[in-house]
């Protein structure tokens, strides 16, 4: 289904698969990275739409990620002529 993984930068550390950063003050800078995957499509066309919450611990701000999952592709459907142009990505 979805996946998502987190990755920060630390007190000037470097970029590294995590979602804490411990010992921070007031004022010092973090730089988070999420990186969203999709490795099954739902069965139900109803499920390919989800919304979901990033936020830091402490923190009164939070992202909300609206995902559309496009699971199928007009390029799919049989006898419908595609053009060369045409790009079909399947999950």
């Amino acid at each position: 289904m979805v996946r998502v993984s987190y990755f920060s930068k630390c007190l000037d550390a470097e970029m590294k698969e995590t979602n804490k950063c411990g010992g921070l003050k007031v004022g010092q800078t973090v730089t988070f990275v999420a990186k969203i995957e999709i490795t099954e499509c739902p069965k139900n066309p109803a499920d390919w739409n989800q919304s979901f919450d990033i936020y830091v611990v402490g923190l009164e701000e939070k992202l909300t990620v609206n995902l559309e999952m496009i699971c199928k592709c007009d390029c799919e459907t049989e006898g419908k002529a595609v053009s060369l142009t045409a790009t079909c990505n399947q999950i």
